[in-house]
């Protein structure tokens, strides 16, 4: 039994790295089911249903990430960044994905966070 549980926190692991590189390249359509696979595969793992969480919200499925990050709170319940997150969720605040501004003193390109609101 301990040998199987290594090999799924292995394969969760491997699971989740890559869907973190799909995730880099906003290609979520591919990142989900690799970390929604890693969910199933550890149940308990609050870092494979927040992935999810964040996924499901960048594809706009609105149901499915809050339902992610009622797990991620149920697992971590004295999380404040997670019960805040769940929160923003429920009432429709959303981020969008990083833009790039010009800084006036560097000519390099930062990026911001832009929050917006949706009608729920």
């Amino acid at each position: 039994r301990r040998i199987e549980e290594e090999r799924a926190r292995e394969q969760a692991a491997e699971l989740l790295a890559r869907a973190h590189r799909h995730f880099e390249r906003a290609e979520v359509d591919e990142a989900i089911p690799l970390a929604e696979e890693a969910a199933r595969l550890l149940p308990d793992s609050t870092g494979a249903h927040s992935l999810c969480a964040t996924l499901y919200e960048r594809a706009h499925r609105t149901d499915e990430a809050i339902r992610a990050m009622e797990r991620v709170v149920q697992l971590n319940p004295d999380s404040a960044v997670d019960r805040d997150k769940l929160d923003r969720m429920r009432r429709g605040v959303h981020f969008l994905p990083r833009v790039e501004v010009r800084d006036d003193e560097d000519e390099r390109p930062s990026r911001r966070w832009v929050p917006w609101v949706s009608a729920a």
